[in-house]
């Protein structure tokens, strides 16, 4: 059931459109786990080129982490959310609440099982 969370909510970033962010709490409750626990399933992501974790914010609109943290790392998770058109401003996502996705009722269907992994 945990590695089924994990895949759910790996799969959760890939539809989120360009531009746009989420939310640790608002992720991890599509997926069914925790803020906490969602932001541990994205340190661990092995392919952010395929599943791209630099999208998940904090609810505050802070930036969070990104591959553990490091302040490198940050950087890149800056420089890619400015390549999506995503302006940021010490350390906050500007005008974060206007462009949180939430999701929508497509989603358990676009994510639903683990076929085709």
């Amino acid at each position: 059931m945990r590695l089924e969370k994990n895949w759910r909510l790996l799969r959760l970033l890939r539809l989120i459109p360009k531009g746009r962010v989420t939310t640790y709490k608002i992720i991890g409750e599509k997926a069914g786990v925790g803020p906490r626990q969602a932001g541990w399933i994205l340190k661990n992501n092995a392919r952010p080129d395929l599943y791209p974790c630099y999208k998940v914010i904090k609810s505050d609109g802070r930036l969070g982490g990104y591959a553990g943290s490091q302040k490198k790392n940050i950087k890149k998770k800056i420089k890619l959310l400015e390549k999506d058109g995503i302006k940021i401003s010490r350390g906050k996502v500007v005008g974060f609440s206007g462009i949180i996705w939430e999701f929508d009722g497509r989603d358990k269907k676009q994510v639903g099982g683990l076929s085709g992994f």
